[in-house]
């Protein structure tokens, strides 16, 4: 399955992300749809099963310690990291720049075109798999 990291702020395009790659047959693990689990031991779970993580970077994640705490779980795993970048402008630094040092798909809505974005999105995620 794929891991979608992400910080609360970011939920509304994270819900719309999510629903269009679900729609396309990707089999995805975010928190939202598993409130009634042990939430510490399903996100270690899911990171550790997870065939690729994505990270929904912004400065609210870079911020998140829970967002941080599961970047750090994956990257010592080798885990694959999909980044897409949730602000306009933004340039990532400290920890989440060490492990998002690749092409963004942007995501932030100012000129980004979702559709662009969700192809080019699914046509990464099809390569993953």
């Amino acid at each position: 399955h794929i891991f979608i990291n992400y910080n609360q702020r970011d939920k509304g395009m994270v819900k719309k992300i999510v629903e269009r790659i679900k729609a396309a047959g990707f089999n995805i693990w975010i928190d939202y749809e598993k409130a009634d689990e042990d939430f510490i031991g399903a996100i270690a779970s899911a990171v550790e099963n997870s065939s690729v993580i994505v990270v929904c970077v912004s400065e609210p994640l870079r911020q998140d310690p829970r967002c941080r705490k599961v970047a750090n779980q994956a990257y010592k795993r080798n885990k694959d990291f999909i980044p897409l970048c949730m602000q306009y402008n933004y340039k990532p630094d400290g920890w989440l720049e060490h492990i998002t040092d690749r092409k963004y798909i942007d995501f932030s809505g100012q000129e980004a075109n979702f559709e662009t974005s969700i192809s080019e999105f699914m046509d990464v995620l099809r390569r993953q798999d």
